[in-house]
């Protein structure tokens, strides 16, 4: 079975138009905003691993597996093929944080399968998702001057 992985992309009110606005310089402005997109949530994924652990349980677990992905929109990963150090077995084979990353983020008890994780909790979240909603704008204004910056780059012809 497919282990899972969460990906989030930070969502910006006209973030679309504004990269379809980049595509008139051509493929060669692509990196530049894929490195913008990363920076940007480069600052807030130290503070939801810290969240994560700070949880405790299966979060502290899934911490280690999350990563800011080089997109061209703040995107950031959790869970995946990783594996996680447990003292159980998930279908014969170790666990990877992908199988415990909704688990230990929203909860269980609802079935005999998940009730090593606390109560569910609805779509609110214990440590990921409250963090990530705490510091969005952080990522936006950050993005948002990052693309102020390149627009004015490429407006010049694209070299620094």
């Amino acid at each position: 079975m497919p282990t899972t992985h969460e990906k989030v992309s930070i969502d910006v009110k006209g973030a679309t138009e504004t990269i379809r606005a980049f595509s008139r310089y051509g493929r060669d402005v692509n990196p530049d905003l894929r490195d913008a997109g990363q920076a940007a949530v480069d600052r807030i994924a130290p503070l939801l691993v810290h969240a994560m652990e700070a949880d405790g349980g299966p979060s502290a677990l899934v911490a280690r597996s999350i990563v800011s992905r080089r997109d061209r929109y703040p995107t950031i990963k959790a869970g995946g093929a990783k594996a996680v150090t447990t003292s159980r077995r998930i279908r014969g084979r170790r666990p990877r944080a992908g199988d415990l990353f909704f688990g230990a983020e929203f909860g269980g008890r609802g079935r005999p399968t998940t009730q090593q994780f606390r109560e569910w909790r609805g779509n609110r979240g214990y440590a990921f998702y409250p963090t990530l909603r705490d510091h969005r704008s952080d990522v936006v204004d950050a993005w948002q001057l990052s693309l102020n910056r390149l627009a004015e780059k490429w407006a010049r012809g694209g070299s620094e």
